[in-house]
């Protein structure tokens, strides 16, 4: 939660600082989330962590949720015994999340998509994931990204078909889709606030 950032500070002005673009809202699992935007960053002089292991260049708080969730719900998953974040699979491919088995073997390989208006990111994550010799799990903020992201594959022939209509209803059914594809990238799918609920049980 980010209450602490609103209540320990009386005289933060949140909208302000989201007009002068020092600060971004997001949300992720139906709670509230701030990103210091660049130049917040400059302001404060502090720089962001990225690379593996830490983050993604312009990563956003909500993205970050998404991964830290995956990374929770890949390390439940049998065989599991290590999960590193922002693995660097190979030179130039960074998985969101990487679960390995006892042996080192990568056994799942996870990632995060929130709405985006670059359209090849999906197709570009699908393919990263689909060269793994591993399960393939996405986490999606909302349904109607999970959607248009399947749409996106499906349009570039990654899978066979679109989710759509009843199989798109809430992602129990989109995951029941995905398990007939039968795409080796995309083994499952989740949604964020169902992997938080997954996990608090």
């Amino acid at each position: 939660s980010m209450r602490q950032l609103r209540d320990d500070y009386d005289d933060l002005h949140l909208e302000r600082l989201k007009d002068q673009d020092l600060l971004d809202e997001g949300s992720a699992a139906g709670r509230k989330y701030y990103t210091v935007l660049p130049a917040g960053r400059d302001l404060l002089d502090k720089d962001l962590d990225i690379g593996p292991g830490a983050g993604d260049i312009g990563e956003k708080t909500p993205h970050k949720v998404g991964v830290r969730l995956l990374e929770l719900w890949i390390q439940q998953q049998d065989n599991v015994v290590r999960v590193e974040p922002y693995y660097e699979y190979d030179d130039g491919t960074v998985l969101d999340v990487a679960g390995f088995d006892e042996a080192g073997d990568l056994v799942w390989a996870g990632e995060a998509e929130l709405a985006s208006n670059n359209r090849h990111a999906p197709v570009d994550d699908y393919d990263k994931l689909s060269a793994v010799d591993g399960n393939a799990v996405w986490a999606f903020n909302t349904r109607e990204t999970a959607v248009d992201v399947l749409g996106q594959l499906a349009d570039a022939d990654r899978i066979d078909e679109r989710v759509s209509g009843r199989a798109a209803r809430s992602f129990a059914t989109i995951r029941d889709a995905v398990d007939e594809l039968d795409a080796p990238g995309l083994t499952t799918v989740w949604g964020f606030k169902n992997l938080d609920q997954e996990l608090n049980q």
